[in-house]
């Protein structure tokens, strides 16, 4: 696995299960690497500290290179404008940048979804509750 920004204050068998699912294991593969069961590794996701942890995680991971696609998008838009007739590799290589500019940015708008889709779960529970 990559060197990540693993908090301290997380049990080493926590650290290793973040560290495991922010590198794009399974549930299964990062709970195994982590020395727990699998049902362990759910009951820690659903813990909202470990979940934050997970998100603010991978953000930091998502984050740059959604920036650095983001400064590649204005050269690729000037490579695309120049040879859009020609069929030519650079307006490939700037249209492939350009759509993959486009499938990152919905990574931003989710950055705290799941929290406050827990919060509004709860909320709900509640509810019912009453």
């Amino acid at each position: 696995m990559t060197d990540l920004a693993i908090p301290d204050n997380l049990r080493p068998q926590d650290a290793r299960l973040l560290a495991g699912l922010a590198a794009g294991l399974s549930i299964k593969a990062a709970a195994e690497s982590a020395g727990m069961s699998e049902s362990t590794a759910h009951r820690r996701l659903r813990d909202p500290g470990f979940a934050r942890e997970l998100s603010e995680l991978c953000m930091s991971i998502i984050a740059p290179v959604v920036a650095k696609a983001l400064s590649l998008a204005p050269l690729a838009f000037d490579a695309y404008e120049k040879k859009l007739r020609q069929a030519d590799p650079d307006v490939r290589a700037a249209r492939d940048v350009v759509e993959g500019v486009y499938k990152l940015l919905p990574l931003l708008a989710v950055r705290g979804m799941d929290e406050r889709l827990r919060a509004v779960e709860a909320a709900l529970k509640q509810r019912e509750q009453l």
